[in-house]
Formats: C-alpha cells, structure tokens, sequence
C-alpha cells in the first residue's frame, strides 16, 4: 500500500512515485505535526522516520515534559491542522464559536483509518481514480470540550504524484458549534534555509491563467475570490518554488483547490 502506519514511532508514510509526505502522533495529547514533504524517502526496519524534524526534543519540549512553555510550543510545532485561540498565533485552519461564545479549538488525533479507496464527499466536486488504485488516510480528530469531532482525508495518487486532501467536520455537542472558518488543507513547512518564489495565476477574458512569480516575503500572501466562483481571473492555485526553479528543475510545491466557488490559498 501507499499508506503505512508505522507504531513504533506513531507516524504516517504516504507515498507516491517520487514524494513522500510524513505526519506524526507526538506526546501524551496526541498532537498531530507534519514532519516531511518532499522527495520520496524509502522505510526500512532500520531507518527509522525523521521526526528530528519536528524538533520535540529541543526546547521548550512537549507539554507533558514543560507545560509551562506550551504557548511556546504550540507556536513553533508544525501543526497539521492548527486551531485558534489556544496560544497558536499563526494562520488557523479552523476557527468557531460555541453557543456561549467560546472560539477556542483545538483538534487532536483520537484514531484513524486507511482503505484502498478515495471516500466520495457528496454534493462536492472531487477527484476519483480511473484503472488506478489508490489508497485513503483518514484521521479522525477531537475537541472534547467544545464537542467539534473532524476527519482528516488523504488520497494519494501514486502514478501521478499527487495527494489529495479534504476535511469533514461533525458536531457531536448537542448543542450548535458555529463554523467562522474552515480550511481544506494547512502545508507547514520549513523553509528557513532557502529562498522561495510564490506562484499563482491571475487572468481575464481570453487571457486566462497569467502566470505571475514574485519573491516569498514575511507576512501574510494570499490568492482568492469573492465572486462566488473560481473564474479565470482568480485561478484556485497556488506553487511554493525554490528560488532556482525551472520548468525542467527545482523543488516545486503545488496546491490546486477542486472546487468552483469562493476561494482562499
């Protein structure tokens, strides 16, 4: 399969032909972090997954070993899926409001699933394999607290090199849970050591799809639309790019949102 569980260092492999993309179960409350995505790494019994990466053994180490730096920690973690209003103050992929107007959240793993299927999200567009095979990761998360439960969904396509993401949310409170905000996918990656270039597509009427390439800045940098579609004016898309990349060369990290309607990348 394309998707491994290993449980000696509770991590995920999801591979395709040339990338590898690694997350990591990590202390007592079950955080769920990104480790890895990037080209293909090969598992062995004795090669045992980077999660150096994740940088837990450094300080301010996890809650369970220093609880008094866990905004410290919540703000240097890569988070697979960040909540909001915890101590985390970078972009949120998810953000609420509970019937007496508490807009903490903050989801962590509860147990998963892989089956050798891409799951169908009714009522949504979605990507599904032809004569391939694929293989799901689902991840179900918590909030205990506020009653918020969600799934994590990721599909890999070997053949072409891509993954697939997707969330799910469920309320399980019996009581409403106001969505603010909601994100199909958060990419945390450390890019301290290179220079990157952002990518995205702008256009208009017989003119579509503009390639516009400018300097990865501090700050906040963005694409989308408010015109209740996608259109050729704000193409769903967004690239990562060393700074020395080609058409032919170079590392080059692409997202592409499968949906017709409002957008943010």
């Amino acid at each position: 399969m394309a998707i491994t569980y290993i449980e000696q260092d509770r991590t995920f492999w999801l591979d395709t032909e040339h990338t590898s993309y690694l997350l990591a179960i990590v202390d007592q409350e079950n955080f769920v972090g990104h480790v890895y995505y990037g080209q293909k790494l090969q598992y062995t019994e004795n090669t045992p997954a980077p999660v150096y990466l994740l940088r837990t053994g450094e300080a301010p180490f996890v809650p369970s070993q220093n609880n008094r730096e866990r905004v410290s920690f919540l703000d240097s973690f890569p988070v697979e899926y960040p909540g909001n209003g915890l101590g985390d103050y970078r972009e949120s992929a998810i953000s609420v409001r509970t019937a007496q107007g508490h807009v903490g959240v903050q989801l962590q793993y509860v147990s998963h699933e892989i089956v050798k299927e891409k799951p169908a999200l009714p009522g949504l567009p979605s990507t599904f394999p032809g004569d391939e095979d694929c293989d799901t990761l689902i991840l179900h998360l918590a909030d205990p607290v506020i009653g918020l439960a969600a799934d994590l969904i990721y599909t890999t396509f070997e053949e072409e090199d891509v993954i697939t993401r997707s969330v799910i949310l469920k309320n399980t409170a019996g009581q409403p849970i106001y969505v603010t905000k909601v994100m199909s996918a958060c990419l945390d990656l450390d890019c301290t050591d290179e220079k990157y270039d952002i990518l995205t597509l702008h256009g208009s009427w017989a003119r579509e799809r503009q390639m516009e390439r400018r300097s990865l800045m501090h700050g906040k940098q963005s694409v989308g639309s408010v015109r209740g579609e996608s259109s050729h004016q704000e193409h769903p898309f967004i690239a990562l790019l060393s700074a020395d990349a080609t058409q032919d060369a170079g590392e080059v990290y692409g997202m592409h949102f499968v949906y017709s309607g409002n957008f943010l990348a």
